[in-house]
């Protein structure tokens, strides 16, 4: 049974969400869980678990997954009998707390997206677990969830091998200066503009976790010489890893790439504000000042960060993600190929997630905690 809620409701609480835990934000750069959903002086009260024998009240927090796929299309992914049971409510995006605290039946599970889930929503409801059809968690007070005895989970990795086509996909269209290709069917210049091949090239993935491994594999194929920075590097080998270097040597490793592709996000930044200053303004702006006049930059940056905002003539070539100014993203530039958050946006990745949330369900009724469970 499937039911599609998008009424007008009040809009959300303004309380602000926490920072991450040190946690959370290691497991996210190592594309791991921690076993510890948080560490501090505050206990987590007993699970806040109650599975109806009836049906089973899904609440999301976004309209659609993609303009390819609806909510109600994820059943046919779940085991059979769980499947006649689930009951899906969608509403708006940022429209979780109105409808959670204010209006509606209750529900038992929560896909939050990218809604904000505040501690007030979490009190006001009888849900007993969080499952986020994502990695990321910033969204969610996890805090009050834990005080609440809630369960939160996500699903770290699964969208390593999409994203990490996504980004190989824009590096080669950088390369090819495939922004700029219509215009050699212009009078006078067909077959421009030249390109360059990345075979033979280096290149330094910032955040060498499960898709920066992804996105490492696939460079490695090109015949790119991949190096990776990452909070906690291994002692050996790290295949395909030429080597990976920890975040102290960020700026030596920029300094030797052709290409930089920072694959840490928002979510799993370098520990400690020195290194999340470096990361998202001090190697930007070393690749800007490899530029000269008259010559494309010879650095490129995949996903920067959307602190940096150094003046335009001094921005490196960047392959971004939601990182550029709406302006700037929907506009054309030759150096540039921006993509709004799609990375991950396929068939395949809705099946699978779908499937991981089928079987979260599944567990939450036998009492059994969910894979990706970050407690």
């Amino acid at each position: 049974m499937i039911t599609t809620r998008s009424p007008r409701l009040p809009a959300a609480s303004s309380e602000p969400m926490p920072a991450r835990t040190d946690a959370a934000d290691s497991a996210a750069s190592t594309g791991s869980c921690p076993t510890a959903f948080r560490t501090g002086a505050v206990t987590a009260r007993a699970h806040r678990h109650h599975p109806p024998e009836g049906p089973v009240r899904v609440l999301v927090g976004k309209e659609r997954f993609s303009e390819n796929h609806a909510w109600p299309e994820m059943p046919q992914h779940w085991p059979a009998g769980l499947a006649g049971r689930a009951v899906i409510e969608v509403v708006g995006q940022g429209q979780l707390e109105a409808r959670l605290v204010e209006s509606g039946p209750p529900v038992d599970v929560v896909v939050p997206m990218w809604s904000p889930l505040s501690g007030r929503a979490i009190r006001a409801g009888s849900f007993g677990l969080i499952q986020q059809f994502g990695v990321g968690v910033d969204n969610i007070d996890l805090d009050a969830a834990a005080d609440e005895g809630v369960w939160v989970a996500n699903m770290p990795g699964l969208n390593a091998v999409p994203v990490a086509e996504h980004a190989v996909a824009l590096l080669l269209a950088l390369a090819r200066r495939l922004p700029e290709a219509p215009k050699g069917f212009e009078p006078g210049r067909w077959g421009q503009p030249a390109g360059r091949s990345l075979a033979g090239t280096a290149a330094c993935i910032v955040g060498a976790g499960a898709i920066g491994t992804e996105i490492a594999r696939r460079l490695a194929a090109f015949d790119v010489t991949v190096t990776g920075v990452r909070r906690h590097p291994p002692d050996g080998p790290v295949p395909p890893f030429a080597a990976v270097y920890s975040a102290d040597r960020l700026l030596d490793c920029v300094a030797d790439a052709d290409s930089v592709i920072i694959s840490a996000g928002h979510q799993a930044r370098p520990a400690g504000p020195r290194q999340r200053h470096r990361a998202s303004g001090h190697a930007p702006r070393r690749l800007a000042r490899q530029h000269r006049p008259g010559r494309p930059p010879r650095r490129r940056c995949r996903h920067r960060p959307p602190e940096y905002r150094a003046p335009r003539r001094h921005r490196p070539r960047c392959v971004p993600d939601r990182a550029l100014p709406r302006r700037r993203a929907t506009g054309r530039h030759p150096r540039i190929v921006a993509t709004a958050h799609t990375a991950a946006l396929t068939s395949d990745y809705f099946a699978a997630a779908s499937r991981r949330l089928g079987d979260a369900l599944a567990g939450y009724l036998d009492h059994q905690p969910p894979a990706g469970l970050l407690r």
